[in-house]
């Protein structure tokens, strides 16, 4: 077994300590999610579409607006994939789902 030192001697372990148990938490509970929306009958990508449009602090959501959310391009937020689930509670200012 291989073990990384680090460049900077001990004085930062706490801190990737820290990091390293939040980021396997923040894995743990996407996993979590990503299989609870599958047992729903979502991909995860609809389901965390249908939970930004539902979080949203505005009446509606452009397609511009959940591309953001998602960290994906305008043109994949408005594709058949999201937009068959969503199209009701969608708004955009340039064409639609």
């Amino acid at each position: 077994m291989t073990l990384i030192k680090s460049q900077h001697g001990d004085a930062g372990a706490p801190d990737y300590r820290l990091l390293a148990e939040f980021r396997y938490d923040l894995r743990c509970f996407l996993r979590f999610s990503e299989e609870a929306a599958r047992k729903a009958g979502l991909t995860p990508q609809r389901y965390q579409a249908l939970l930004s449009i539902k979080g949203s602090p505005a009446e509606a959501q452009t397609i511009g607006e959940l591309a953001d959310r998602l960290l994906i391009e305008p043109h994949s937020a408005s594709s058949a994939k999201i937009c068959s689930r969503v199209r009701p509670i969608l708004t955009t200012h340039a064409g639609s789902c």
